[in-house]
């Protein structure tokens, strides 16, 4: 449902620039550009991602009209890159079953240590905000907590066994992954045939959505 933005570098190594060049793929939208003598030029071109799963940007094309706009020349490019579309996170997912160490738990207050930063969201609580690295100009930054009490979740495909799809369970362990880490919480995920232990942080969350992207789309539910 997002897109896939891949960029490009073309450089020129000779006295002449190549002017009003554009780039396009089969789905997405065209980008112009143009690449100064004995230069180089960064180009993204953002492709619709349909479909979860890995995916590369197809065959590219390269053209322009200059100087005149009467005659095209083109050439086709098909580069060996790729990237990974995750799935598309549940709209309004409900809370993860079980409780305590299975399911959310929120540190108490004055019972928190403080862990690590990370860059602030709209909803942050004010006393999570680091106001001293603000006030010295750096960006908005909230701080990470965690707690004796635990705040562990488990990500567990048979807790989806209420929705129908394959799709429709995998959209909600990546809801319940990327709140997660929005809280700061460590979690567990469990699919048929794919398990990754307790962690929390980019990282790993990069390696949950990774496996959520990677599962069957024709696994037997």
């Amino acid at each position: 449902g997002g897109s896939l933005g891949f960029e490009f570098i073309f450089a020129d190594r000779s006295s002449r620039p190549r002017e009003a060049l554009e780039i396009r793929s089969g789905e997405g939208s065209a980008q112009r550009f143009s690449v100064a003598a004995d230069s180089s030029s960064q180009v993204r071109l953002d492709i619709p991602a349909r479909r979860r799963g890995r995916q590369s940007p197809g065959r590219i094309r390269i053209e322009t009209r200059f100087p005149l706009g009467l005659l095209r020349s083109w050439t086709l490019i098909e580069p060996g890159i790729w990237a990974w579309v995750y799935p598309k996170p549940e709209a309004k997912a409900p809370p993860p079953p079980g409780s305590g160490r299975s399911g959310v738990s929120r540190p108490a207050p004055g019972m928190e240590d403080f862990d690590s930063l990370r860059p602030w969201q709209a909803g942050d609580a004010l006393r999570a905000v680091a106001w001293k690295r603000l006030a010295r100009g750096g960006a908005p930054a909230s701080k990470r907590f965690t707690s004796e009490e635990g705040g562990e979740l488990a990500l567990d495909w048979r807790a989806c066994q209420d929705l129908s799809g394959v799709e429709a369970k995998l959209s909600r362990l990546c809801a319940w992954a990327l709140e997660a880490e929005r809280q700061g919480l460590a979690w567990s995920l469990s699919l048929p045939g794919t398990r990754l232990a307790t962690s929390r942080g980019q990282a790993h969350l990069e390696a949950t959505l990774e496996a959520l992207a990677r599962f069957p789309s024709d696994h037997e539910i």
